[in-house]
């Protein structure tokens, strides 16, 4: 149970330490969420507080790399979207590629910092700034990520979003803007 003295961002910090978190893919093979190009734009524009981790001397080859577009990614992101599978299969063809945060060699997120996330809020990917809130239809919920301090230590969306500083109207307002710079109609 969260406690009135623990924010969510101490709790990002103690998870991101201890495992990594959501900012670490140990087995790069498991799939990320895809970013958009205007995210990729932004997140370039900080490319200088990257990690080495490989990429060319541009700044958008430091901060995203390719991955497939295997049956376990659109799978994936079908369960996440399934209202927008029509429009994923068109931005994501079988056998095509997507763009993810770049990882280092450990698999960590090239942002990830001892602190946590080293971008400004505002320059982080949607699914960044959103997660562990998802939205369904209409409704907010958390995603089942077993792994999540925060999910675990909360009992409710509601409960998360406090800890995390947002309302719903933060999350549907996120969430649209992720679906918008795909194209997506949310």
């Amino acid at each position: 149970m969260a406690g009135l003295d623990r924010t969510a961002a101490l709790i990002c910090r103690e998870c991101s330490l201890a495992t990594g978190g959501c900012c670490a893919c140990p087995d790069q093979s498991e799939p990320g969420f895809p970013i958009s190009p205007a995210e990729v734009e932004r997140m370039a524009a900080y490319a200088d507080l990257a990690a080495p981790a490989g990429g060319g001397a541009d700044p958008r080859e430091r901060v995203v790399m390719s991955a497939p577009n295997n049956p376990e990614f659109l799978s994936a992101l079908e369960a996440l979207l399934p209202r927008h599978k029509k429009a994923i299969a068109a931005l994501f063809p079988a056998g095509g590629a997507y763009a993810r945060p770049r990882l280092t060699a450990a698999g960590d997120c090239v942002f990830r910092g001892e602190a946590g996330c080293r971008l400004p809020r505002e320059a982080r990917p949607w699914y960044c700034r959103i997660f562990p809130l998802w939205m369904r239809g209409e409704a907010v919920t958390l995603l089942d990520f077993g792994d999540c301090r925060l999910c675990l230590e909360t009992r409710s969306p509601v409960e998360a979003m406090r800890l995390l500083g947002m309302t719903a109207l933060d999350v549907r307002t996120l969430f649209a803007a992720m679906l918008r710079d795909w194209n997506i109609n949310p």
